[in-house]
């Protein structure tokens, strides 16, 4: 819930300026390019290039429209084969900062849905079984690794450790579980921690990330703006 309500303020800022740019270029700068041609005024590279992808939208907005809901429709199709969605949540989780929160997120649903089977009376393996698929498709495997090394005789931590089921803090928590009987309290525990640790990452990160999409969706409309005024610019610098 804190990730999805994180992430509503940044979708909207670049849904709004999304459209600002669209409106920009599919309405504006054509208005512009035609005062431009009928004057038979010299542009800069930079402008004519603008000018072109403006009128590029406006010629051929239903063209664009209709790839672009291909390519969503593509990408949806794509997105639902298994072995896709595997190689690009190994992707995600190998990117720095985020890769690793993500990685403790689904860390976090395992431990504290594994506490609760525990104190349910299920068995450790078993319990392993039934909780693979919160991990996604990214982890299943190494659930499932984890499992078979119980099975064959190690402890649960070494599993963990050895399947990278683990974060250093969780690793010292299971280890006083095991010795001291009581696994599934430090299970909770750990995802006691991990919890607040996402929650403090999830604020910083949207405080950064809210102002940020502001100064750059400012920057390239304010750009746009910029070039479009800049042959105007260079005429009234010319007549002084």
């Amino acid at each position: 819930k804190r990730l999805i309500s994180a992430s509503i303020y940044p979708s909207l800022i670049l849904s709004f300026g999304g459209l600002v740019m669209l409106f920009l270029l599919g309405y504006v700068v054509p208005r512009f390019s035609q005062i431009y041609e009928a004057r038979d005024m010299d542009l800069s590279s930079a402008s004519q290039i603008l000018l072109l992808i403006g009128n590029t939208v406006k010629d051929h907005g239903l063209l664009l429209l209709l790839l672009l809901v291909g390519t969503i429709v593509s990408g949806i199709v794509v997105l639902s084969q298994p072995i896709v969605r595997i190689r690009i949540g190994q992707a995600i989780t190998r990117l720095p900062q985020i890769g690793e929160r993500i990685r403790i997120y689904h860390l976090t649903r395992f431990y504290r849905t594994f506490s609760m089977l525990l104190r349910s009376g299920i068995p450790v393996v078993s319990a392993l079984s039934m909780i693979a698929e919160l991990l996604g498709l990214t982890l299943k495997n190494n659930v499932d690794l984890a499992r078979k090394m119980i099975v064959a005789g190690s402890t649960f931590t070494q599993a963990m450790q050895r399947s990278e089921l683990v974060t250093p803090v969780a690793t010292q928590l299971f280890l006083v579980g095991e010795n001291s009987g009581n696994l599934d309290k430090m299970m909770e525990r750990a995802a006691d921690f991990h919890e607040k640790e996402l929650m403090h990452w999830t604020d910083a990160f949207s405080k950064l990330v809210e102002p940020t999409l502001m100064v750059v969706l400012g920057l390239l409309i304010g750009l746009i703006v910029f070039l479009m005024y800049l042959p105007i610019f260079e005429l009234a610098s010319g007549l002084q």
